[in-house]
């Protein structure tokens, strides 16, 4: 007896153990549509969530490993992102959530390729910078060295060029 699966509104009767007749045709046409399914969730150039370390009075930018977007895939993308930091003198901490949204023109001047939009909430001392090469830096406040601890949680869905 086969057990029916719907994947993106199509039934598909999947065979159970030892049955007939041979079910090689269903099968694939399932695991075909969950492959299509499961290509939609996470897309070429997508970040799952990701930590890094934030280091306190920062002045010059500094790479956030990992929050990097590669113009020859990547039209757009929404990044989210939380950071706090912490330290014996700052211990109720500074906490910051938001949204960026980029965009990459190809016709722009190299400096100009990567247009961005930032939202907020929060303040973590924190300034987010994006350079032509699609890579994301960081400058930090002095909240105190001692006891200190900085974190920043991103993650990002993007939108492939056409």
């Amino acid at each position: 007896m086969s057990v029916p699966i719907v994947i993106a509104g199509t039934t598909f009767n999947y065979p159970t153990s030892g049955e007939s007749p041979n079910w090689a045709e269903e099968a694939s046409a399932f695991a075909v549509a969950v492959g299509e399914v499961l290509n939609t969730l996470l897309a070429p150039g997508d970040i799952l969530q990701t930590s890094f370390t934030i280091d306190n009075n920062i002045s010059s930018e500094t790479n956030i490993n990992g929050l990097l977007f590669d113009s020859g895939i990547v039209r757009a993308a929404n990044i989210t992102y939380a950071v706090y930091r912490t330290s014996t003198s700052n211990p109720s901490g500074y906490a910051e959530t938001g949204s960026i949204y980029i965009v990459f023109d190809d016709s722009a001047i190299d400096d100009n390729k990567w247009k961005i939009t930032q939202s907020t909430n929060g303040s973590s001392g924190v300034i987010l910078t994006m350079d032509h090469n699609g890579q994301f830096k960081y400058k930090s406040s002095d909240i105190g060295s001692a006891g200190y601890s900085g974190l920043i949680k991103f993650s990002a869905r993007t939108l492939s060029k056409i």
